[in-house]
């Protein structure tokens, strides 16, 4: 018996934010680079951000898009994980964890953030209850982690 845990990583002042420019299909450009991973903005906040038209983000520089990232799905990961260690929580003999990646961010180097975050996982496969795999889907690649390694997919858009 196999158990997945299906999850998306988006912040959800992003998800917020997009949905407020969706809505008002005007000339104003949501910034990715405002929202990063872990921060919290005020609704007025995300509002004066979806009224902008142009972009007055930082943006991203050398490999951070990679490290935001990695730091980002290890996030994802641990919270996963701790409810995976509940008692009440359903375990099979094996239990997946398939993130969904949906986090605002610039074209990345995939083998370079999966470097980066095989490294943030080196402990993790030595817990008592953990995922045995980590899949994370964007919408062209699959990767698969494991202990100490990982691999990359092409994934083909049958829709």
């Amino acid at each position: 018996e196999y158990g997945i845990e299906c999850t998306e990583a988006i912040p959800q002042d992003y998800a917020h934010a997009t949905a407020i420019s969706e809505k008002n299909a005007d000339d104003t450009v949501t910034d990715m680079s405002l929202f990063e991973w872990g921060q919290k903005k005020t609704p007025k906040n995300i509002y004066e951000i979806t009224s902008c038209t142009e972009l007055t983000g930082p943006g991203w520089v050398n490999d951070n898009p990679e490290h935001e990232w990695a730091f980002a799905m290890s996030e994802v990961t641990k919270t996963k994980t701790s409810l995976l260690q509940k008692q009440d929580y359903n375990k099979y003999s094996k239990n997946y964890l398939l993130i969904y990646d949906n986090l605002p961010r610039p074209l990345i180097d995939f083998n370079k953030a999966c470097s980066f975050l095989i490294a943030k996982l080196e402990n993790y496969w030595n817990g008592n209850l953990v995922f045995d795999t980590i899949f994370i889907q964007t919408e062209e690649l699959l990767m698969k982690f494991g202990s100490s390694k990982f691999e990359i997919f092409n994934t083909i858009n049958l829709w």
